[in-house]
């Protein structure tokens, strides 16, 4: 892959991590969007939510864990030895569908 296109790849993902991020429990949404989406060191985060800085890395770490596992369920992310994606494509989408109980479907 070019050089141009492993970049775009990485500007698509980078893009959607302010909309992945919305769907996180606040305590994560606002950790994210304050440090690693906005201008906040960690020390200042837990400044302002009044917690150790200690909580507020946890707080970072585990909002990062979970956008990880949003991105995985959905899309194939393969990287290169520098972490750069070189590779996005979706998942089979059949298996993310809620499957309703057959006792309680509707007849047909």
């Amino acid at each position: 892959m070019k050089t141009e296109e492993l970049s775009n790849l990485n500007n698509l993902v980078s893009g959607w991590l302010t909309c992945i991020a919305q769907a996180l429990d606040e305590k994560y949404r606002e950790a994210i969007l304050l440090t690693e989406l906005g201008v906040f060191t960690q020390k200042q985060l837990a400044e302002r939510l009044g917690i150790s800085v200690s909580g507020a890395k946890s707080r970072v770490q585990r909002g990062r864990e979970k956008i990880k596992e949003m991105l995985l369920a959905c899309c194939h992310i393969e990287r290169d030895e520098l972490g750069k994606i070189v590779e996005l494509r979706a998942k089979e989408m059949e298996q993310y569908f809620v499957q309703r109980d057959p006792q309680n479907r509707e007849k047909e």
